[in-house]
C-alpha cells in the first residue's frame, strides 16, 4: 500500500509584523513502517485563503509572503500525495503584530523671518522588519510647536512614492514670534502600524525681519525760510 506521511509547518518569524517578509516551509516525511522520500506538490493556506504551491525538494517545500494582516493566522501545508506516498496537512498559528514606524518633520523654510509663513510636511514609514507592507500607513500627522497641549494641525496622511511610507503637509502658519521653536510631529497608528513621533532638527529658527525705510520731503524743492516736511516711511 502507500505509505503514510506527516507534513509539519514552520515560519521563519513568529510572531510577525505586519510587512514583514516570512516563509513557510512544509517538512513532509514518510511514516514507519514506510520510508523514501515523497515527491510531489504542498499547498499553503491562510485558513480558507489559499498562499500558493511549491514543489517537494529534500523533503521540503516553502513559499514567501508579507501580506499577513495583523492577527493570528492559522497557516497550514498540504502535501498532495504521489503514487507512492499518501496526503498530510500540517498546521502552525502565526501572529503577526501592528509594525513599529518612524516621523520625521521638515519645514519649508528654515530659519524664517518674523512674519513669514512657514509650512511643515511630516512623513511616517514602516521600520524594518516591515519592509514589504501590503499598503502604507493611514491616519493622522498631529503637528504640534513648543509643547503645546492644542495642534497647530491635523492632517490625513497619503501614500508616497516610497513603499511604506506616507506624508502630509500642514497649514502655513505665519505667527511664530522670533526665537528657535520646538516642532513635533506624531502619527497617530491605525490598524497595522504603532504610533510615533519626531522633532524638527534644530527647531524652527525664527530671526528678524528685514525693513526698508524710504525718506520724502514736502516740498521739494522748497525757498530759504519755508517750513519742511520730512517723512520716513518704514516697511516690511
Amino acid at each position: 500500500n502507500m505509505a503514510s506521511t506527516s507534513t509539519d509547518v514552520t515560519v521563519t518569524a513568529n510572531p510577525s509584523v505586519f510587512g514583514q517578509p516570512i516563509t513557510i516551509t512544509g517538512s513532509v516525511g514518510a511514516l514507519a513502517p514506510g520510508a523514501g522520500a515523497p515527491t510531489g506538490t504542498v499547498t499553503f493556506a491562510d485558513g480558507s485563503t489559499n498562499l500558493g504551491s511549491a514543489e517537494v525538494s529534500g523533503g521540503q517545500a516553502s513559499i514567501s509572503t508579507s501580506n499577513l494582516s495583523v492577527g493570528t493566522h492559522n497557516l497550514s501545508a498540504t502535501y498532495g500525495g504521489d503514487g507512492n506516498f499518501q496526503s498530510s496537512t500540517g498546521a502552525v498559528s502565526q501572529i503577526v503584530n501592528k509594525a513599529p514606524t518612524g516621523s520625521i518633520v521638515s519645514s519649508s523654510a528654515n530659519p524664517s523671518v518674523f512674519g513669514q509663513k512657514v509650512s511643515f510636511t511630516g512623513t511616517v514609514c514602516g521600520l524594518p522588519p516591515s519592509t514589504a507592507p501590503a499598503q502604507p500607513p493611514s491616519g493622522l500627522l498631529v503637528f504640534t510647536a513648543d509643547g503645546a497641549s492644542t495642534p497647530f494641525d491635523t492632517v490625513p496622511v497619503s501614500a508616497t512614492s516610497a513603499p511604506g511610507c506616507a506624508s502630509a503637509t500642514s497649514a502655513a502658519v505665519g505667527s511664530f514670534s522670533v526665537a528657535t521653536h520646538s516642532i513635533t510631529v506624531s502619527y497617530t497608528g491605525d490598524t497595522n502600524y504603532l504610533s510615533s513621533s519626531g522633532l524638527l532638527a534644530g527647531g524652527q529658527v525664527v530671526n528678524k525681519a528685514p525693513t526698508a525705510t524710504a525718506l520724502t520731503s514736502v516740498p521739494n524743492p522748497s525757498y530759504f525760510g519755508d517750513g519742511v516736511t520730512l517723512t520716513a516711511t518704514v516697511s516690511v
